[in-house]
């Protein structure tokens, strides 16, 4: 049993913006990009992963490689994760109340 992955509209603009800035940085750093945040996503695929929840049911992942930050949730019923923001985490934050 593993869960499936869906990624919010926002969530893959903000890493495809990501990709650009990288790349344009330097050639194929873009890419290294992509494939860290994809790794990071597919490990949510097994049920025993579990990270930090930050509000109610939003958990957190911190990316090592990058300083990046991806927010998510978990639906146990219809073993769901939904990417919801993939965020540089000096920039920008989501905000909880």
């Amino acid at each position: 049993m593993s869960y499936k992955i869906k990624i919010t509209g926002e969530a893959e603009n903000e890493i495809l913006s990501a990709k650009k800035w990288y790349e344009e940085q330097q050639a194929g750093l873009g890419e290294d990009f992509s494939l860290t945040i994809k790794e990071y996503i597919n490990r949510l695929k097994d049920p025993s992963v579990d990270h930090k929840i930050v509000s109610e049911n939003i958990r957190r992942i911190l990316v090592h490689r990058f300083p990046f930050i991806i927010y998510y949730s978990r639906d146990e019923k219809k073993l769901l994760i939904t990417i919801i923001a993939v965020l540089h985490n000096r920039r920008k934050q989501l905000k909880f109340d």
